[in-house]
């Protein structure tokens, strides 16, 4: 090659270098904004109460995290989420979440907003996982596109946050699936790579054991990697991919077998995993009916009503005959994990209310939506041409347009979680049964008044959480009366005199005031009764419920 050639390919190369260098800084600097977006989004309320019917388990989760110092990191005690049960020890889900808030709040001080902090912080990791899995499965222009979609979910930006299992579950296993990702495409396996895939998958199923939900992606991955090496058919090449989700399942089944052990078959919820597995109602078309109609609308105000619905509508039309192959071959990964959720949310145990079950598909749809946005993007340059600035325009505009209209379902979403009761429940009651103006201010009466720790009983989790600062230290329960058939069982726990204070955050019925009086109680204010006499009942005397 003449030295004048070597010359022009050698300040190609040189350009070629310098453009992708600006390609990956500016990448870096789209992503970093995306994340800060993000961020600025979760942070708003913050601080807010555990206050609202949907936000029990909030106060749940804040509860053991708060009774680790008197119990111990390994022993969940708290009220069964069932109602009408005294302080106990639980063995259903893991206590990786209160761990999590446990050791924020001591470094911050135990307030609300530092048992959202650990979650808000997985839930901004999540945007950058599934920005590197886009980027494994596509590029790096449909992986901005996802974790920008991602990040402006109504349903994203609330779950991400929330104090529960799902955020920290849905981090690691997203963080499972990018590490196996990237150990396909790293030469000799990746072994490393591996190892801390079935780490975080392991992590994530310890967390909430919907977490296996993550293996049917995974598997495939593991399926095509194996393919790929054309030694499908040799029995050795099993034995990775199986010893990789038999380390996974190790921590769930640990702590799984711990709680069978500990609790003697006693029955306790959440003792083995067969409590997962039980339906809230018999099969029957109209359960399935109303199933899929609730699956589409929550899913549509998670993702937002003015995204969700064009996307539909252009997956409809890109799908149809003979493509509709060629788009499932085509995103066989994110269709993965979409799915699988959302038959979950369909199974009639849970799709009536629990949102958190679809949590994870939403990342799965910004990966879709990415796509679909990208080919309307490139239709729309085509119209557009040769003004390239026209093209800017037109995508800046239609950025805006969704997140203004994005604020009606943030508003909506919102609401929904916040409001004290909900329709979907079946109650029928209205929102405006608060009965003072600052949250939970009929719980702080009782913690001021109640200096000897005597018997509580009160009307939610999150009453009791803040009626309360040392649990061990006296008797109390919570009866939700709203539900069918606990209205009843409130009134016995009155009748029974066990109880010094009953607290009402929500204003009760008159049959409760009537009886409240006729026993004896008198009314203290705001939503506070205590006995007349501040003795125990004969038959009944507080007592410690630690070991």
């Amino acid at each position: 090659m003449e030295p004048d050639s070597l010359r022009v390919t050698a300040i190609r190369r040189k350009t070629i270098a310098a453009s992708t260098g600006e390609d990956a800084r500016l990448n870096a600097f789209a992503l970093m904004a995306v994340l800060g977006l993000g961020l600025c989004l979760r942070l708003v309320d913050i601080d807010r109460p555990f206050y609202g019917y949907h936000m029990w388990n909030e106060a749940y989760y804040a509860t053991i995290a708060r009774n680790f110092d008197h119990f111990g990191l390994f022993h969940s005690y708290n009220y069964d989420w069932r109602g009408g049960s005294d302080l106990g020890q639980r063995y259903g889900p893991s206590p990786f979440v209160p761990w999590l808030i446990h050791f924020s709040s001591h470094l911050l001080g135990n307030s609300e907003a530092a048992a959202r902090l650990p979650i808000l912080i997985l839930g901004l990791f999540s945007l950058l996982a599934i920005y590197f899995i886009a980027r494994e499965l596509y590029d790096a222009e449909i992986a901005l596109i996802a974790s920008f979609l991602a990040a402006i979910m109504p349903g994203v930006v609330f779950m991400s946050r929330q104090v529960a299992l799902d955020s920290p579950m849905v981090a690691f296993g997203l963080a499972s699936v990018w590490t196996l990702l990237r150990a396909r495409r790293t030469p000799g396996g990746g072994w490393m790579w591996v190892a801390a895939s079935s780490l975080c998958l392991g992590i994530a199923v310890f967390i909430k054991y919907t977490g296996v939900l993550f293996v049917p992606l995974l598997g495939w991955i593991w399926l095509r990697s194996i393919g790929r090496g054309g030694a499908s058919r040799e029995p050795s090449t099993w034995l990775l991919p199986g010893a990789y989700f038999l380390a996974a399942s190790l921590p769930a089944v640990a702590w799984l077998a711990r709680g069978w052990l500990a609790s003697s078959g006693s029955g306790e919820a959440g003792n083995s995993l067969a409590t997962y597995l039980v339906r809230a109602n018999e099969w029957a078309l109209r359960s399935w009916m109303r199933a899929i109609y609730a699956t589409w609308v929550r899913t549509g105000q998670q993702v937002g009503q003015f995204l969700w619905y064009p996307f539909v509508l252009a997956v409809v039309l890109a799908s149809t005959g003979r493509r509709s192959l060629a788009f499932i071959k085509q995103n066989v990964e994110a269709l993965l994990l979409v799915l699988p959720w959302l038959a979950l949310l369909i199974y009639p145990v849970s799709w009536y209310q629990n949102d958190s079950y679809s949590y994870p598909a939403l990342y799965g749809l910004a990966v879709l939506m990415a796509l679909v946005i990208r080919r309307a993007a490139h239709l729309l340059q085509e119209l557009l041409r040769p003004s390239h600035r026209k093209t800017v325009v037109a995508a800046s505009l239609s950025i805006t347009v969704a997140l203004g209209a994005s604020l009606a379902d943030y508003v909506q979403y919102y609401g929904s979680w916040y409001r004290d009761f909900s329709s979907s429940w079946g109650l029928q009651l209205p929102a405006n049964l608060i009965t003072q103006q600052e949250p939970f201010a009929s719980a702080r009466m009782v913690r001021s008044l109640n200096t000897s720790h005597a018997p509580i009983l009160a009307d939610s989790p999150a009453t009791l959480y803040y009626a309360q600062d040392e649990y061990w230290k006296g008797t109390a329960t919570w009866y939700w009366w709203t539900m069918p058939g606990e209205l009843a069982l409130l009134l016995k726990a009155i009748e029974s005199l066990k109880y010094v204070y009953v607290v009402f955050t929500y204003q009760p019925p008159s049959v409760v005031v009537r009886v409240l009086g006729d026993t004896g109680y008198h009314h203290v204010g705001l939503g506070v009764w205590r006995r007349a006499s501040e003795q125990p009942a004969k038959s009944e005397s507080p007592a410690s419920n630690a070991d």
